[in-house]
């Protein structure tokens, strides 16, 4: 990986990895909600920005705008909002860690549309299974059903996430016919995804915006840097060093939630580290193919 590459890298990888902390710290400002709708559209707008500085038309299709906004709803609506929600009562360091759990339901969802199992990656799922009971501690007598909801939130967006993977490779790329430049479909689901989430306004009543630069700042970071720029990030490498390196990403990002969690002040138990380990080793489990020498092994 060139060095330039491997800045990116870790750039995208405390961006991402920061983002739960700064939902924590957003919600000083505003409710869940608005943090949702704050985001999306600082991301949008960020994006938009530079695919107009770079010549680059938003997406015409009214069909393409139905995929985009599809893809939105599982790829930014509801886990967005469900993060929002759950660091309200849960640490962001368990949050992430949580989180990161989506590609053992990306893999479990493919199998589920007929992708052959295979023995190493089944390990790895229950691995990471594993690392999630860990991370719940249901031992411990002061987790509370609140904190055991949140939990299962941060893990329904986890499969949120799983799922738009699976639907974005199905209709929006490959060889679906609905394809797009990255750039312009990635704003395109950040406009989308901010008008929907405009619409539901009447609905949800005013957002209401507590002062102080502590929240005001972690929302503007979260909104324009993780959500917009993130996204720059991540496509020029997958540009310069194709998709494999660039999932690398996923990797780090609990010990990056952790870390920062940590530095924020966060009590965590040693069942958060511990869980947080399992939960790695099982995704780099489950995100390896089978050599092909290996086929004979598959689970049928």
């Amino acid at each position: 990986m060139q060095p330039t590459s491997v800045l990116r890298l870790l750039l995208l990888t405390g961006l991402w990895g920061s983002s739960y902390l700064l939902i924590k710290l957003s919600l000083g400002a505003t409710s869940p909600f608005g943090v949702l709708l704050g985001r999306l559209v600082l991301g949008a707008g960020f994006l938009v920005a530079v695919t107009s500085l770079r010549r680059q038309p938003l997406p015409r299709s009214p069909r393409l705008w139905g995929y985009l906004t599809i893809a939105a709803i599982f790829a930014n609506m509801v886990p967005y909002f469900l993060l929002a929600w759950a660091g309200q009562r849960v640490p962001s360091a368990l949050a992430g860690v949580l989180n990161s759990t989506t590609p053992l339901f990306t893999y479990v969802m493919a199998i589920a549309l007929g992708e052959r199992a295979q023995r190493h990656r089944i390990v790895g799922l229950l691995l990471g299974l594993l690392g999630v009971a860990v991370l719940l501690a249901p031992w411990r007598s002061a987790t509370s059903h609140v904190s055991w909801t949140a939990s299962a939130a941060c893990l329904v967006a986890a499969a949120s996430y799983g799922v738009s993977y699976i639907y974005i490779g199905r209709f929006l790329t490959g060889a679906s016919g609905n394809q797009c430049p990255l750039l312009a479909a990635s704003a395109g689901q950040l406009v989308a995804a901010s008008a929907v989430v405009t619409t539901a306004l009447p609905f949800v009543g005013p957002i209401a915006l507590t002062p102080g630069w502590t929240g005001v700042v972690a929302l503007l970071v979260l909104g324009v840097l993780v959500t917009g720029a993130a996204n720059l990030l991540k496509y020029r490498l997958i540009a310069d060093e194709g998709p494999t390196a660039a999932s690398t990403v996923i990797y780090l990002l609990p010990l990056v939630a952790v870390t920062m969690g940590v530095l924020a002040g966060e009590a965590l138990g040693w069942h958060i580290y511990l869980g947080a380990g399992v939960v790695l080793v099982g995704v780099v489990l489950a995100n390896q193919p089978q050599p092909a020498s290996q086929a004979t092994g598959q689970i049928r």
